[in-house]
């Protein structure tokens, strides 16, 4: 073998080697978890060959659009969701797990009776109750996870000093803190973690002293704030008002927590603690049966792909709540649930039931998460396509939803029912009052839902009614007829008796009817929910449009929070769980690829070696994706493997192109001397036909200037220019993505034109969109001059569309390839006339022409700039006209009606129009000021001194 060869094959084989180290070390750092996470979601879509049939005691209750269309505006009053869960319990439904917070106590209600008298209704107490008789009702608590940085030093000790004196002003914790010999940074950060501070400092202290012995808040206020006024207001009292219900709700949390015997085992998974807490409120946490936890954490992306099965709130666990609802299925106790570094076992007479689980290193502070489950994601991708999720494997039907209006419908027919009722014991007591007082007297109250007594005394007075005739006198009267027979009784007491009769007799007969076909509605709606319900675990959660609970996942763009916790409740159901393989499997697996791409790379063919590329590619997604993961459930690591594979095969086959990247080098040497590379990489394309002694061509010009940069220049000083290259770094790949020349840097200003080059017959509107797409890049730039307190600036640019000379200027040993002519002078002119006139953009009426209708403009003036004896029309372009408002097409419309009567010689219309404009869009809108103040001035001074030959062009006396 050559010496030759030997080296090309060692530095190949190293380069292999290297990328394949560095791809591995990009894997342990991390910095591949977004393509990993890409790679994840296309597995979980397109591998679902072998996915099992979906539990089919699960039924998702849906507070739907039709629901919130039917029933109220969400979120509902908590009496609604009460009178739900009472029906779920009355259709004999499984455990009820409710995907809805309750972080604060909801206001009673005022409700008004018949008699004008009102009666109070408390909704929190209601939903209370109604969860209590269910018995089996699952509430749902964010413990949002703590994945930040720890706190800075000087902000603990702040929450210490707080602690300790909850009445501390800033100053007297400046004062402490000095006396503990703090340093210049802490006393710093006083004014920034004040508030911070003292609101956990309260939180800590209320948590403690409820852990004593119950007390209410104005018990609390003597202990925690003993100098304040209990009748004064103050910022500490708010904040004892605000966390003392958390407090509460926490305490009464722990009943329903796990104690914490994970922290003390070194073996065990690493859980997360709670950085913000929204229990329910303390009324509804003593009626749960159990909670859930319902965060996930976060993920680099959003998209919600996994969920920790366990959060730490104090020396409490809590369980998730799909999690918590299938221990409630299973009737086991979260306690009883073994915890270990890679699993958790709920244990099951059948046979116990294994959880894997996983934990991972996520957040900004890197903080190590266990007990994470990965969520089984399955169905069709797509926006709205979550309802059919559980429909396996078609993912046509939507399985296991049921709207809550299914609900509502056995709700309101009771309601009907129950007003039917009492209209029936209204409409006996009036007949008995006017036909047999003492019977009457024995018309003994019945319960509102008992029916068949109440029919039976509706028999009975109508059986009376018609013997006495009753039905045939006042039976089918109408309104009119009963007024008349009603208008000749003269006593007030018969003409009441025999109202009440009337009425009585006119409804008895259709509660008669109605009564009995309620009864069979409600009947038949109560067995259709038994039918849906029964036995069944429900999941309730808002998918309205207006519930704020939609999140992304592999699958959806905007999914239900809710079905996420379905989904692991059907997971832990069926044992369709996907496993995690160890890292060190996927860490293994990206160096054995690697190195096997730098065997292949360094002793084939470039083209075998893409052919190995691709075939490695494809069988490791094949096993990757559906043996180990659709099949197996397990998930094995995809980024690190392909990215070593694609970073060999081109690093090693860059030394087959040495040769040819040299010859680039050396025709790239020949034109070192030009600024844009479209211009080295048009001569490197078309060697034969790179003719830069010069020609003539029709060419679109732009020149374009910062206002406003003097005064940023004389404020920052030194500091100019690297914001003068922020700006230059965010314009010129705007014009150059539009197949602009970047020609010249003038200062803050920018020469640059379009059509050559390369030859573009769409340049006057590539000219356009790039300025147009500039002066959008300005709006977050002056966002970003905003924070640091410096003033916006606003580019100006000039385009003109003429004949030019295109080509090189300069000596041989440096040229410019640039563009020459009159053409040119007048873009840079346009620029500044911006200043004069008001505006941002101007343009020539040859470039509007060749724009044609693609862009909205509005005529600015027959205009002659400085140093030019000839008139130009000019534009100012508004937007895209195909994504103008209303509002530019009205400003244009303004515009032109004072560029029109000015042109038209016809000033009193001029300075109408100028002040309609001005009226309409405001003193500098769209550069009204200046441009009316122009046409104004100009009118009012022609009918002063009208002009003998008027042509309408407005002459610019200085640049």
């Amino acid at each position: 073998m050559l010496a030759a060869r030997r080296k090309f094959l060692f530095r190949t084989g190293l380069i292999g080697f290297l990328l394949t180290l560095l791809a591995a070390t990009m894997l342990q750092a991390g910095l591949l978890d977004g393509l990993e996470n890409w790679c994840y979601d296309r597995r979980a879509r397109d591998c679902q060959f072998f996915v099992k049939p979906s539990n089919n005691r699960l039924v998702h209750l849906l507070i739907d659009d039709n629901a919130v269309a039917t029933i109220d505006r969400w979120p509902w009053p908590r009496t609604i969701l009460a009178q739900v869960i009472d029906e779920l319990r009355l259709a004999g439904s499984g455990p009820v797990a409710l995907d809805i917070t309750f972080p604060e106590a909801q206001k009673p209600e005022f409700v008004p009776q018949a008699d004008g008298t009102y009666t109070g209704l408390d909704h929190d107490a209601a939903l209370a109750e109604a969860i209590s008789r269910h018995g089996n009702v699952i509430l749902a608590v964010s413990l949002k996870p703590d994945t930040q940085p720890l706190p800075e030093p000087p902000f603990v000790s702040m929450v210490g000093l707080l602690r300790q004196d909850l009445e501390m002003d800033r100053e007297m914790l400046r004062q402490k803190l000095e006396a503990q010999g703090a340093d210049r940074q802490a006393m710093g950060r006083v004014d920034a973690f004040f508030v911070a501070a003292q609101t956990r400092a309260m939180a800590s202290r209320i948590r403690q002293e409820l852990a004593k012995a119950p007390a209410t808040l104005e018990e609390l206020q003597v202990i925690l704030l003993p100098h304040m006024d209990p009748a004064l207001h103050t910022h500490q009292r708010g904040l004892l008002e605000k966390e003392y219900p958390i407090a509460m709700a926490l305490v009464k949390l722990e009943r329903l927590g796990r104690a914490d015997t994970v922290a003390a085992d070194p073996a065990g998974p690493p859980i997360l603690s709670a950085s913000e807490k929204l229990p329910p409120i303390a009324l509804l946490i003593d009626a749960a049966a159990a909670v859930g936890t319902v965060n996930d954490v976060p993920s680099g992306d959003g998209v919600v792909r996994r969920m920790p099965m366990f959060m730490r709130e104090g020396d409490r666990l809590y369980p998730q709540l799909g999690f918590a609802l299938a221990c409630r299925m299973l009737e086991v106790s979260p306690n009883q649930v073994r915890i270990h570094a890679d699993r958790l076992v709920i244990p099951d007479a059948r046979g116990d039931l294994v959880l894997p689980i996983h934990t991972q290193t996520v957040g900004q502070a890197r903080r190590r998460a266990g007990t994470l489950f990965n969520i089984p994601w399955v169905g069709k991708a797509g926006e709205g396509e979550w309802p059919t999720i559980y429909d396996v494997p078609e993912h046509q039907r939507e399985v296991a939803m049921l709207s809550v209006n299914a609900v509502w419908m056995a709700i309101e027919t009771q309601r009907a029912l129950r007003r039917n009722h009492q209209l029936a014991d209204q409409a006996l007591r009036d007949f008995y009052a006017a036909h047999d007082t003492g019977m009457l007297k024995g018309l003994t109250p019945l319960p509102d839902d008992e029916a068949q007594q109440r029919l039976g005394r509706i028999a009975a007075a109508l059986a009376t009614a018609t013997e006495w005739g009753y039905l045939d006198a006042y039976g089918k009267l109408s309104n009119e007829q009963v007024r008349q027979e009603l208008s000749t009784i003269g006593d007030p007491a018969v003409l009441q008796r025999t109202r009440g009769l009337i009425n009585a007799v006119r409804m008895l007969p259709r509660l008669h009817q109605e009564i009995p076909a309620l009864q069979k509605q409600l009947i038949d709606r109560r067995t259709h929910l038994r039918v849906e319900l029964a036995g069944k675990a429900v999941l309730v959660g808002a998918t309205a449009t207006s519930a704020l609970d939609f999140v992304p996942t592999p699958m959806h763009p905007r999914c239900p929070g809710v079905i996420a916790h379905g989904l692991v409740y059907n997971a832990i159901m069926t044992g369709e769980m996907w496993r995690v393989a160890p890292p060190w499997i996927t860490l293994a697996i990206t160096i054995a690829i690697g190195l096997g791409m730098t065997v292949s790379t360094t002793l084939l063919p470039p083209s075998r070696a893409l052919f190995v590329l691709a075939a490695v590619g494809i069988v490791y997604w094949v096993i990757n994706g559906v043996v180990l993961f659709d099949w197996g459930n397990l998930i094995v690591g995809v980024a690190g493997p392909m990215s070593a594979a694609l970073l060999v095969w081109p690093g090693c086959t860059l030394t087959h192109f040495v040769a040819e990247r040299r010859e680039r080098a050396r025709i790239t040497d020949r034109f070192r001397n030009y600024v844009d590379p479209a211009l080295v990489n048009y001569v490197i394309e078309n060697p034969d036909r790179a003719h830069l002694d010069g020609e003539t061509r029709e060419l679109t010009i732009v020149f374009t200037d910062l206002q406003g940069f003097t005064a940023a220049s004389e404020k920052l000083g030194a500091d100019i220019v690297p914001l003068l290259n922020d700006y230059m770094g965010k314009m010129v790949p705007v014009i150059r993505k539009n197949h602009g020349y970047v020609n010249k840097f003038l200062g803050d200003g920018i020469m640059f034109f379009f059509g050559a080059p390369r030859e573009n017959p769409d340049h006057a509107l590539s000219a356009m969109l790039a300025v147009m797409q500039m002066q959008a890049v300005m709006v977050p730039f002056n966002e970003g001059l905003s924070r640091r307190g410096l003033p916006p600036l606003i580019t100006r640019a000039g385009v003109n569309t003429g004949t030019v000379i295109v080509g090189d200027a300069g000596s041989g040993d440096a040229s410019d390839y640039t563009v020459l002519g009159d053409q040119v002078n007048l873009a840079s002119r346009l620029e500044s006339a911006n200043k004069l006139i008001g505006t941002r953009v101007l343009i020539s009426q040859r470039t509007a022409e060749l724009i044609g209708d693609a862009v909205l403009l509005r005529p600015i003036a027959r205009l002659q700039v400085y140093g030019k004896t000839e008139h130009v029309l000019v534009h100012e372009p508004l937007a895209l006209k195909q994504s103008a408002t209303p509002q530019q097409r009205e400003l244009a419309d303004a515009t032109r009606a004072m560029f029109d009567a000015y042109v038209a010689g016809d000033f009193a219309a001029t300075i109408i129009a100028a002040d309609a404009l001005d009226q309409r869009f405001g003193q500098g809108s769209g550069g009204a000021a200046r441009l009316t103040a122009i046409y104004r001035d100009l009118a009012r001074q022609y009918q002063q001194q009208p002009p003998i030959a008027f042509d309408g062009v407005v002459h610019l006396t200085e640049k």
